[in-house]
């Protein structure tokens, strides 16, 4: 499993949808109504009313503005970021002139502050209507009207829309290269571990994410019910048996610093549910570990050591120490490494979640 997650091997096909995995920006080209410039998403909301609800409670939404991505940025910023979390051009158009600003804002900056940061009222839109089903002046969409119907504007029916090749060219690609170019390494994966996962009939990236009643939200890891749905804990003798259940990907996928920690208190201290890690000792770690390398070029290159995430279907046992049946444990998924948290960049409890916890003598809680 590791070669096929981790090594990309030959060069993937060109994305059907025109991204480019942080290669380079988002072409649009045009309005469904024929002129030049932005559709923004208040533009679809008088047809396509509840897809814009949706999406405005959606991380696409906040994918420029969530305080996890804007503490990631100030820590890197780098072009690669802006081509997924703010994909069109003219959203590029915006931001990229502020990257030495945000840079200055990183608490290991040095010298003058840069330039305050211009307003960039189309990358807050995050990856909005236009950068899933805009193309070339024609609205794409998953599959054709219905007999009778008629739209205001060109439609071009483009089938990756409804299943997981459209999800592909944003939830899958390489770690940048120091020196250039893509690393033969997926930085996500997202897409080959459900390919790999998943057999006939299985659903999806669509048939989960976007199932009825949510639709446009595209639920996932800030989903903290739909995260807890899918971790199975119980206990067997002296271990917590830990296990992936419902997907079709790994536990955690997505950013290469996601990570379940299985934890210990011996003592009294902070309530399990709390983000604060005093009293606690991490056991076991759920996540991908990288090493930087020096390769030449103006930044080490991140390579991976290891992958002990869990899978759907092979349940990993944590041991307990049996002996301190007054000890507590608990299950946080962290969104981010601990030198994320450390920088102080966003609040604390943006970075972890317990998904749950007991005490070594009693019986497993969620």
């Amino acid at each position: 499993m590791l070669a096929l997650i981790f090594v990309a091997g030959a060069a993937p096909p060109a994305d059907p949808l025109g991204y480019t995995g942080g290669a380079g920006p988002l072409v649009l080209d045009g309005r469904v109504d024929g002129g030049p410039g932005w559709m923004a998403a208040a533009d679809c909301g008088d047809c396509h009313g509840q897809a814009l609800a949706e999406w405005t409670d959606s991380r696409h939404h906040r994918s420029w503005t969530n305080d996890l991505f804007q503490a990631g940025l100030i820590a890197e910023p780098q072009r690669f970021c802006v081509y997924c979390h703010a994909p069109a051009a003219v959203q590029a158009d915006e931001v990229i002139p502020n990257l030495a600003a945000y840079a200055a804002l990183s608490p290991r900056a040095t010298g003058a502050v840069g330039a305050r940061l211009a307003p960039e009222p189309l990358a807050e839109e995050g990856v909005n209507c236009a950068v899933c089903h805009l193309r070339d002046g024609a609205v794409l969409a998953a599959r054709p009207l219905a007999p009778g119907r008629a739209a205001p504007h060109p439609i071009r029916v483009a089938p990756e829309l409804g299943g997981a090749e459209g999800c592909r060219g944003c939830h899958e690609f390489a770690i940048p290269a120091a020196t250039g170019g893509p690393s033969p390494f997926l930085m996500q994966s997202t897409f080959s571990e459900w390919r790999a996962l998943s057999g006939p009939g299985d659903p999806s990236c669509v048939g989960c994410h976007m199932a009825p009643g949510h639709g446009h939200r595209m639920t996932g890891a800030h989903d903290v019910e739909k995260l807890r749905g899918a971790l199975r804990v119980r206990r067997a003798g002296g271990a917590l048996v830990l296990e992936a259940v419902d997907i079709g990907h790994a536990l955690p996928t997505g950013d290469l610093f996601r990570a379940l920690t299985v934890e210990l208190r011996r003592g009294a201290g902070v309530p399990p549910d709390s983000a604060e890690d005093d009293g606690w000792e991490v056991i076991f770690v759920a996540g991908r570990s990288f090493e930087l390398v020096e390769t030449g070029g103006p930044r080490p290159e991140k390579r991976p050591l290891s992958d002990t995430r869990l899978w759907p279907g092979q349940p990993r046992s944590v041991a307990l120490p049996v002996d301190q049946p007054e000890a507590w444990w608990r299950v946080r998924y962290m969104y981010g490494a601990p030198h994320d948290l450390a920088r102080g960049l966003a609040p604390l409890g943006d970075w972890v979640i317990t998904l749950a916890s007991g005490q070594v003598g009693q019986e497993t809680r969620k």
